[in-house]
């Protein structure tokens, strides 16, 4: 049923006209500036959907906050805030004069650990070893001298000198002391070094390896480069700043890498599947709408202000250069099902009337009331499944007081 809204200027024929139709009046003709906001009924592609909030947020490795892994001064900043760099550039140099001489120092050590190790492995030389044989033989010759020259004393018919024959016993025990040494000498030469031995020559090399490398990486870690590619987010130190062992120099961001991240109220969680399509608008970008896709269902939840939440993450198909940043709000449609063409309206322009859902529909300067029937809702519009026809115009603002609604 229409109930008709009539336009008129004189009270007394619109209290003669209403009366017997049954219609609604006005009180006053409306001013010439009053304006109604209508839009027209179209087809427009409408699905079963949800609204969330969310937040843009850098997509896992996207952010990097690079930091000193050396104690040292800030001798140089390569780099400024909003500058862009890539993977590899140097964003900031300590000061490594002290860094070259302990390399130059350890590479020393380890030389002289390797020069070490090469005499222990060759062991005892040709001539050494000759020579020790030698001297051995010659003691073995003054030991049989010496015992020839006692037996002889002792063997003498006459009488025999006890002092000549003392003297030769104490000659003859020196040398068979010098027999004794020669042979321990050779044994030690034919056997200079034990395999003990080798394995601390080794050993050392091992340490001085270790500690050529650890100077070199020190020294490495005098220039600072970017891990990835991106633009300077911030700068945290300056020139002359004495930082330690992981103190934060400057935090990279891969503008390119951006996500939303939605919290999805645990009465909705169960609607949400990979790969639904999302529309986002992002509120400090009136003008801009992104499409994206659900990526990640959390099954963590979050609790805030009592409710259950589940972080939901959305990744966009494309993003604007140079003005979607961390940490901007964002309204998201999730459609629940693939969208299709219907007849829908605005949401604005459904209202409670008395007996069910109504829209008002304008029509050369008159509005009328129109019942519907109405199906789903997304993306700010609902689907028309009758009282409207495509190309209609409805009201979607307030009426002003001249209009009787």
């Amino acid at each position: 049923m229409k109930k008709r809204i009539i336009i008129i200027s004189t009270i007394l024929l619109l209290a003669v006209a209403a009366y017997p139709l049954g219609m609604h009046v006005f009180s006053k003709s409306p001013p010439l500036n009053d304006e109604v906001k209508t839009a027209k009924a179209e087809y427009r592609e409408v699905g079963a959907s949800i609204l969330a909030s969310g937040t843009v947020r850098p997509d896992t490795g996207a952010q990097v906050t690079v930091t000193a892994r050396i104690s040292g001064s800030v001798a140089e900043i390569h780099v400024q805030p909003g500058g862009a760099v890539k993977a590899g550039d140097l964003l900031v140099t300590l000061d490594a004069e002290g860094l070259a001489f302990k390399v130059e120092k350890a590479r020393l050590s380890l030389r002289a650990a390797e020069i070490q190790l090469e005499e222990i492995r060759r062991g005892a030389r040709t001539e050494e070893i000759e020579r020790a044989r030698i001297n051995l033989h010659l003691a073995e010759k003054k030991k049989d001298e010496a015992a020839a020259r006692v037996a002889e004393l002792s063997e003498r018919e006459e009488g025999v000198d006890i002092q000549q024959l003392s003297a030769a016993i104490k000659e003859l025990e020196n040398a068979e002391a010098q027999v004794l040494l020669a042979i321990q000498q050779l044994s030690l030469v034919e056997n200079k070094f034990s395999a003990l031995d080798v394995e601390q020559a080794e050993l050392k090399v091992k340490q001085a390896t270790s500690d050529l490398a650890e100077a070199r990486s020190q020294q490495e870690a005098a220039s600072i480069t970017a891990p990835i590619e991106g633009v300077v987010a911030a700068v945290h130190t300056y020139s002359g700043e004495n930082v330690g062992s992981g103190g934060k120099l400057i935090t990279i961001l891969n503008p390119g890498r951006l996500i939303i991240e939605a919290l999805i109220d645990e009465t909705e969680i169960g609607s949400i599947r990979l790969g639904q399509y999302v529309v986002c608008k992002i509120d400090a970008l009136s003008s801009e709408i992104l499409d994206g896709r659900v990526t990640v269902i959390s099954p963590l939840a979050r609790i805030e202000s009592g409710i259950v939440f589940y972080p939901v993450i959305i990744t966009l198909d494309g993003i604007p250069q140079n003005v979607l940043f961390p940490d901007m709000s964002a309204d998201l449609t999730v459609y629940l099902e693939e969208r299709q063409e219907v007849l829908s309206v605005p949401f604005q322009a459904v209202r409670q009337g008395d007996g069910g859902q109504i829209v008002i529909i304008e029509e050369s300067g008159e509005f009328y009331e129109v019942g519907v029937s109405t199906g789903r809702r997304s993306g700010g519009y609902v689907e028309i499944l009758s009282g409207v026809k495509a190309g209609e115009s409805v009201v979607t603002g307030e009426l002003p007081l001249a209009y009787r609604k």
